[in-house]
C-alpha cells in the first residue's frame, strides 16, 4: 500500500487526542501487554456488519478504522451524497504515534475487549430489527478478540457496557478529524464482484450509459462463485492487483453502482469494488 508522506502531530494535539480517547473509558491496562507493531499487522478494527443494506453494498463497505502495528491508519474517504453512489469508495490515512497506539491498546483491554469473542445482543425496549452489529477487533498479546455489538448505535445504550463501547468507538472515529496528516490511501490490490444485472439494483439501471470491462478475462468466468446474498443473480469475484489494477483503475473509480459494463462476448454485469486494507488477501 501506499500512502503519502505523514506530517508530525504537535505535542498538544496528541494530548487532545488522549483526553478524547479516553474520557469516560476508565483507566488503562498497566504496561507489559504486548501489540503487533509491524506496517500490515493489524492492532485496532471497528467495521459495520449485517443489517439490511442495498444490494452490493456489503461487498463495497468498507471498514470504520483500521489501525496497524506502526501507527498508519485507514478510514473511507468522503464522496458526494448523490445517487447512484459509486461502484467503490476511497480511502484515506494518517498517521498516530506509538504511545497514542499503546494507549488506545490499554484503554481497549480496560473496558473489555479482550479474551474469547462475543456478542452483545440488543436490549432494551427499542428493539432495532435491520440494524447492523458494530465489530470491534483488538489484537494484544497475540491474541485476536473480536467483539460483536448489536444495533450499537441505533438506540440509546442500556447499559454500562454498551454506554463504554460506543464512547470509545465514537474516539476512535473522531482521530479522523483531528489528524493533521490526512491523504488519499492507494491500495495496490482490489476486491471486484460483478453480477447481472437484477431489479434489486434499482429502477435506474437501464438508464446509464454502458461500459467496457477493463480486464482481459471474460466475466462468463471471472474469479470465483460467492454464496447466494440474497440477490436472484449469482455473484463472482476476483481479487485483482499490481499493473492490472492500475489499469483498470480508471473505470472503476468512473463507474456508478449501477453502471453495466460489457465484456468482448457481449455479457453484460454490474460491478463492485472495495479496496483491500494491508491485511486484506481475498474476498
Amino acid at each position: 500500500m501506499h500512502v503519502m508522506p505523514a506530517v508530525s502531530s504537535s505535542r498538544v494535539m496528541r494530548s487532545a487526542l488522549l483526553a478524547l480517547l479516553l474520557l469516560g473509558c476508565g483507566e488503562p491496562e498497566p504496561t507489559g501487554i504486548t501489540r503487533p507493531t509491524a506496517a500490515g499487522e493489524l492492532v485496532v478494527r471497528v467495521e459495520t456488519v449485517g443489517g439490511l443494506l442495498p444490494p452490493f453494498e456489503a461487498e463495497r463497505r468498507l471498514a470504520s478504522i483500521s489501525i496497524y502495528g506502526d501507527g498508519l491508519a485507514i478510514v473511507p474517504g468522503a464522496v458526494s451524497d448523490t445517487f447512484p453512489g459509486p461502484a467503490g469508495y476511497p480511502l484515506e490515512a494518517f498517521r498516530i504515534d506509538a504511545e497514542l497506539l499503546d494507549e488506545i491498546v490499554g484503554s481497549a483491554l480496560a473496558i473489555g475487549l479482550r479474551g474469547p469473542d462475543r456478542r452483545i445482543e440488543q436490549e432494551g425496549p427499542e428493539f432495532v430489527v435491520d440494524g447492523g452489529a458494530t465489530a470491534i477487533t483488538v489484537v494484544a498479546s497475540g491474541v485476536r478478540h473480536v467483539t460483536m455489538a448489536d444495533a450499537l448505535f441505533d438506540a440509546p445504550a442500556s447499559s454500562r457496557e454498551r454506554e463504554l463501547l460506543s464512547g470509545f468507538v465514537t474516539r476512535l472515529l473522531e482521530l479522523r478529524s483531528t489528524a493533521l496528516d490526512v491523504a488519499p490511501h492507494e491500495s495496490t490490490s482490489a476486491a471486484v464482484y460483478i453480477a447481472s444485472p437484477d431489479p434489486g439494483f434499482g429502477p435506474d439501471q437501464g438508464s446509464q450509459p454502458d461500459a467496457q470491462w477493463p480486464f482481459e478475462q471474460r466475466m462468463s468466468t471471472w474469479g470465483d462463485p460467492l454464496p447466494p446474498s440474497g440477490l436472484s443473480v449469482d455473484v463472482r469475484c476476483a481479487v485483482v492487483k499490481g499493473a492490472e489494477l492500475t489499469a483498470a483503475l480508471p473505470a472503476l473509480l468512473g463507474a456508478t453502482a449501477t453502471t453495466p459494463f460489457v465484456d468482448e462476448s457481449g455479457d453484460r454485469r454490474i460491478v463492485a469494488w472495495r479496496a483491500l486494507l494491508p491485511d486484506e488477501t481475498g474476498c
